[in-house]
């Protein structure tokens, strides 16, 4: 399924949640993977240039965060789930995956318990 949205309109995610939601009910995968450039020296680049990218790369981003905090995956992790990531990691299909954190957590770190109590 593909949705249109501008992903730096947090009315528009939430219309493509929505939409999701209706079609399938729950959401297994999600590809938070938003992200544009504008060349140009800094010394150059327009007020609304920067604020676009701005918009796109970053308020895109956490309004789709913002939305998951309400979707725990709702079990404690188990050892398996590290040793899938890390096998994967260690393999050729995670190849172009450079300096980034992988959390495997099943969503427990964006989870409103878990920002205020730390479980």
């Amino acid at each position: 399924m593909a949705i249109r949205g501008d992903v730096s309109k947090e009315a528009e995610v939430q219309a493509m949640f929505r939409k999701m939601f209706d079609a399938y009910g729950t959401i297994h995968i999600l590809v938070n993977n938003t992200g544009l450039q504008r060349d140009a020296r800094f010394v150059d680049m327009t007020l609304h240039d920067w604020e676009f990218v701005l918009s796109v790369n970053l308020t895109g981003p956490e309004a789709f965060s913002q939305l998951l905090t309400l979707i725990p995956y709702g079990r404690i992790g188990d050892p398996e789930d590290i040793g899938r990531a890390a096998v994967w990691l260690a393999s050729d299909a995670s190849d172009y995956v450079n300096g980034t954190s992988v959390y495997i957590d099943g969503g427990m770190t964006v989870t409103v318990a878990f920002s205020l109590r730390g479980y």
